[in-house]
Order: C-alpha cells, then structure tokens, then sequence
C-alpha cells in the first residue's frame, strides 16, 4: 500500500520505501534508546519544499542512526533537474548539513527560484541547462548562515540582466560560487551580433553589487 505521509509544516511524502531498522532500548545506558537501519526509496514523492515545485523519483539508500541521517548515493528529481546527493545530516532539533550535489543537466533558472531576492537585487534572469557540482555545509534552515560553493559548466545559455538592453546569449564557460561571491571569469558570450568574453562579479550574493566587464 505505500506510505502517504502529511506533516504539520505541510511538507507530503508518498511512496514505498523499504524499511531495515533494528531498535534496542536498555534502561541502564544514560541513553536507553539505540537504533540502526536502513531506508531504500526505489521512488517516491516529496512536496512542500521551499524554492521546489516538487520532489520526485527518489531513489537509493539512506542510513539512520541517532541522531544522524546519511547517504552515499541519492539521486531525484526537482524542478526538471536531476540530482545525485551524498552526505550527512546531523542534531535533528537544530539539523546541520554536510552534503555535496551534482548534476549532468542542471536548470540554471533553479537559481534564482532557490534565491528570489537576486532576480530583485540584480534586475536580471538566467536560463539555459549545465553541469553543476555544489556543497552545502551548515544549517539546513538558514542558507545565509552556511558554507556553499558551486561551479557550474555552462554552453548555450541566456542571461537578462536589467542595465543591458538585449540579452546576452550563446554563453558558454564556467561560472563559481563560494560564500557569497559568484563570478564566470573569461565566459565567453554573444551580445547583439558580437562574441565577447565576460568578466561578472557579484561580491554579496543576497545583497549583490556586480560588476561588468566586456572585452
């Protein structure tokens, strides 16, 4: 029959995971409760993510001690992306992430859904599809407070920025990201007819002053 599970934060899980936990409770031990398992998801739904449509096709396995969630291999899909995720969550009162993500073909305009205040900051919009890998190490509830790093790969893509009166397109090379500093040196892209190679730096991510450079 499945799980089909609604929490009071409003977040819906539904699927049909494979349980293999075993639970120990000894009354001497300062804390009585011990417990291992494993849950092997071979698909499955999650919704009422922040910034996510959807989660879907969750697939692989995750380890379940006290007070630790881990995985080696977890792969699913949201907002059209596939994603593999490896880590480790820790201090369910207070959840801390430890985790690394990637993808073959990553949506760019995911970025500004997971941040919408940088469509506002920088007047501008990015579409287009790359290959990413990212870490995320720290709070799970407060991105400001964590550790994330990214680099992207990208070829093709459409970025709209609102001082620019056309779109450049056609951009193709490598963007970074590291606490709070996102910049694609040396990206080579099309604007009005023209191939440039672009230089953007943004020195605060959440509150952005960029600079544009064009050769």
């Amino acid at each position: 029959n499945g799980i089909d599970a609604r929490l009071k934060s409003g977040r819906h899980f539904q699927g049909n995971p494979h349980f293999n936990v075993v639970y120990q409770y000894d009354f001497k031990k300062p804390d009585p409760v011990d417990y291992k398992g494993t849950v092997h998801f071979t698909g499955g739904e999650f919704d009422g993510i922040s910034g996510f449509e959807k989660v879907t096709a969750i697939e692989g396995t995750i380890a379940v001690t006290p007070g630790h969630i881990q995985t080696n291999e977890l792969a699913l899909t949201a907002n059209d992306t596939r994603l593999l995720l490896s880590g480790l969550l820790t201090d369910f009162k207070d959840p801390k992430l430890n985790i690394e993500a990637s993808s073959e073909n990553f949506e760019l305009k995911n970025i500004i859904t997971l941040f919408p205040a940088l469509r506002k900051k920088i007047n501008g919009d990015i579409a287009g599809k790359a290959k990413i890998e990212a870490r995320y190490k720290g709070p799970a509830l407060s991105l400001s407070k964590a550790d994330i790093s990214s680099t992207a790969q990208v070829a093709g893509a459409t970025i709209t920025l609102g001082g620019l009166a056309d779109d450049i397109t056609n951009v193709s090379g490598r963007i970074e990201y590291k606490n709070d500093l996102l910049a694609w040196p040396n990206l080579l892209a099309n604007y009005k007819g023209r191939t440039y190679t672009t230089h953007v730096r943004s020195a605060d991510f959440f509150r952005p002053v960029v600079r544009r450079e064009f050769s």
